[in-house]
């Protein structure tokens, strides 16, 4: 038996078959790779493996697999369909795979199979995968599998790292960067209608998600929060005399490498007037993948007179995403349970809700997802086709309204998560539950 050690990090651990040989990388933080390479002799002991085939004694294993394996390295969603990482639970962890297809994934996990069509061809050359008869004792691949397969181990590592991220400080707003790209900004000019984040730029094509203004209704800007219809005044539209949600000037309480939060208090006033409420904002940003990023937004309200909200569909927190992303230019939303567009979320309460689409070839999308401790959670939806979502319990309240006391001052938690693909890799970060 033979041992292959690299000194590299790797903080997820993987278990790959590979035809006749069999590599196992098993590691924590602090360790190196060790990568076995085992003979086609080496048969599964059943006591020591965690199977999802029933029949394990027919494969090929080291003489032991340790089970405590944390990830996936693939991502489809049936144990039937999962290929030679037994012993590994799926949970939603990204693929390494750059093939979606199950049929072209084909042992050496991480290396794109491109010729899916040569049938009885079974070979591993130059870090091409051709596909073909599927008895694994068939196939043949050279030494430098294990370099290969390390290699895109470290990717696999790499791109499931928290990213760094940074905050810079301007004069009307404060700019988010992960690993040295803009995300977004938290804007708070005085002339605003209301604070706002724009852009909110995707993970792979660094362009907005959201919009900022675009028909119809060009007073939704990009990722927001806001209400019309309080005590009379209108927090949510209309010019600024009709009301305005005015930031006190917001601050990075924490900045750690790998997040950073934001404070920030709001008046809630019409010009002359004096405030009607306050509002504190706790916002904490990260990126725990490369190819997801995540905005954590709390606040609290807090009446500084009795308040009367009146029945209003423009409530509350929301997004506008890119007209390139919405339902009328071919995109997706879809909720919790799976309904889909306008016809199939509006009115319909439901964890979360997720917006994604295709623009120049790359697809992306945003999700909202509502804390179980919200008050009237899972919240009605109010979402439109042409990109405008938001969890709106505003537009379905008993006897139309609701009034709040001076000083009664409740919470609202959401999550925003910023996704590259259909948002299925990021999923399980669509809770807001540890």
């Amino acid at each position: 038996m033979r041992f292959l050690k690299l000194p590299f990090q790797v903080c997820s651990s993987a278990f790959t078959r590979l035809g006749q040989r069999q590599i196992h990388a098993l590691s924590s933080p602090c360790q190196s790779v060790l990568v076995r390479v085992c003979p086609r002799s080496s048969t599964v002991r059943t006591t020591s493996v965690l199977s999802t085939n029933r029949n394990p004694s027919t494969r090929i294993y080291p003489e032991r697999i340790p089970v405590h394996i944390a990830s996936a390295v693939v991502s489809t969603k049936r144990l039937s369909k999962r290929i030679y990482p037994e012993g590994i639970r799926a949970g939603n962890a990204s693929a390494i795979l750059s093939t979606k297809s199950l049929s072209k994934r084909i042992y050496p996990e991480g290396i794109t199979a491109r010729s899916p069509g040569l049938a009885g061809r079974s070979r591993f050359d130059e870090g091409t995968a051709t596909l073909g008869n599927p008895a694994p004792h068939y196939r043949n691949y050279p030494e430098r599998v294990a370099a290969v397969l390390m290699i895109a181990l470290l990717a696999h590592t790499i791109a499931h790292a928290d990213q760094p991220v940074t905050a810079d400080t301007k004069p009307d707003r404060i700019d988010v960067s992960v690993a040295g790209s803009l995300f977004t900004s938290y804007k708070f000019a005085p002339t605003q209608k209301y604070p706002y984040f724009y852009p909110v730029n995707g993970p792979r094509s660094g362009k907005s998600v959201t919009t900022e203004s675009s028909e119809p209704y060009p007073h939704h800007h990009s990722l927001f929060f806001g209400c019309d219809r309080v005590n009379g005044a209108n927090f949510w539209q209309d010019t600024n005399d009709k009301g305005q949600i005015v930031s006190q000037t917001p601050k990075i309480s924490e900045s750690t490498g790998t997040k950073i939060i934001i404070e920030d208090i709001c008046l809630w006033r019409v010009p002359g007037n004096d405030p009607i409420m306050r509002d504190t904002r706790r916002i904490t940003i990260a990126a725990p993948e490369d190819n997801t990023r995540i905005i954590d937004f709390a606040i609290t309200l807090e009446p500084l007179v009795d308040i009367t909200i009146e029945k209003t569909n423009h409530s509350l927190f929301a997004a506008r995403v890119a007209p390139e992303l919405a339902v009328t230019a071919g995109g997706t939303l879809v909720n919790a349970e799976g309904n889909q567009s306008e016809k199939g979320t509006y009115g319909v309460p439901s964890a979360w809700c997720n917006y994604s689409g295709t623009r120049d070839g790359i697809t992306e999308g945003i999700a909202i997802i509502q804390h179980p401790e919200n008050r009237w959670y899972p919240s009605k939806w109010f979402t439109r086709d042409y990109g405008f979502f938001s969890p709106t319990p505003m537009y379905w309240l008993e006897n139309d309204r609701l009034q709040l006391s001076k000083a009664q001052a409740f919470v609202l938690k959401y999550r925003v998560v910023v996704h590259a693909g259909m948002g299925d890799e990021a999923r399980a970060h669509f809770s807001m539950v540890p």
